[in-house]
């Protein structure tokens, strides 16, 4: 007796969790009014990635799965990412950084200020699109702006890496401006 009830809960529980439209719950549930629509695209952990707001901008909301941040210590790479981030984004075909990535990579700095022992490798990345002479290039610049960037906010030369790696190393797979959004970047990876 005790077990059928228990199971007729769960049952409820499950036919209640299924019945709902997520295409609607979410779109009710959006408290960002410059969001007008959520992608349906997934990363390979299945977690919902990205947002797309008034103007045709995408949000990253990606979780960093690079690390493991089980390990939030101060110092560690875990923190970096959780507390810091470590990639920024760019517009099609440009190295020019957003005022959300200057944001980010104020973070950065100040961060590997803070932490004087810690290098970084600065990675460029750019969407499937364009040769892969055109991408490497690309992908190099990106890497520069970040790296620049880190510098005139006072990071020492002698911590810092580049390296493109353009079309080469996608973080998302697809045909769509979000996927593509996602994989023009720029990650800072910490050694």
């Amino acid at each position: 007796m005790r077990s059928t009830i228990l199971f007729s809960i769960f049952a409820l529980l499950f036919l209640a969790s299924c019945a709902g439209d997520s295409s609607t719950e979410a779109s009710n549930n959006n408290n960002d009014n410059n969001v007008v629509s959520e992608s349906t695209n997934t990363d390979s952990y299945g977690n919902d990635f990205s947002k797309i707001d008034a103007h045709g901008n995408v949000i990253s909301i990606i979780d960093n799965h690079d690390a493991d941040l089980n390990d939030l210590r101060p110092g560690s790479e875990g923190d970096f990412i959780f507390y810091v981030g470590n990639r920024v984004l760019f517009a099609v075909n440009t190295h020019s950084l957003t005022e959300s990535a200057r944001v980010v990579l104020r973070r950065q700095a100040q961060w590997l200020k803070k932490y004087p022992d810690v290098t970084a490798l600065i990675e460029g990345h750019a969407d499937e699109r364009g040769t892969r002479d055109y991408n490497l290039a690309l992908g190099a610049k990106r890497a520069s702006s970040v790296r620049d960037f880190l510098l005139a906010e006072g990071v020492d030369f002698s911590r810092l890496d580049t390296l493109s790696y353009g079309k080469e190393r996608a973080a998302f797979f697809g045909n769509s401006e979000v996927i593509w959004a996602e994989n023009r970047r720029a990650v800072t990876n910490l050694n």
